[in-house]
C-alpha cells in the first residue's frame, strides 16, 4: 500500500546536507527523487531520524527533517521530509 502524499519525480544532481544541530555533519551526496513534501538523497555520511537538516542544490537553500537514514553499502540512502 503506497503511504506517500506526492508522487515521486526521479532526479539526479548533487547537494550539501547539513545537520542544524551539529553543523560539522555535513556531505554531499546525490539526489534521487523528489516530491512535493520530501526527498530521497544518497550520502556517505549517516543521518538520525528526526535530525533537522538544511539542504544546499544549485540555488535553492531548503529545511527539512530525516524520516529514515537506511545503510546501502558504504553510502546511505535518506529520507528528508521538506518544509
Amino acid at each position: 500500500m503506497e503511504r506517500r502524499l506526492h508522487p515521486r519525480t526521479p532526479v539526479h544532481f548533487e547537494a550539501r546536507v547539513t545537520s542544524l544541530m551539529a553543523r560539522e555533519q555535513a556531505s554531499w551526496g546525490r539526489v534521487c527523487d523528489m516530491s512535493k513534501s520530501g526527498i530521497n538523497a544518497v550520502l556517505p555520511l549517516p543521518f538520525a531520524p528526526a535530525d533537522l537538516v538544511q539542504l544546499e542544490m544549485a540555488d535553492s537553500v531548503l529545511l527539512g527533517r530525516v524520516v529514515y537514514s537506511i545503510p546501502e553499502g558504504s553510502q546511505f540512502l535518506i529520507g528528508i521530509a521538506v518544509q
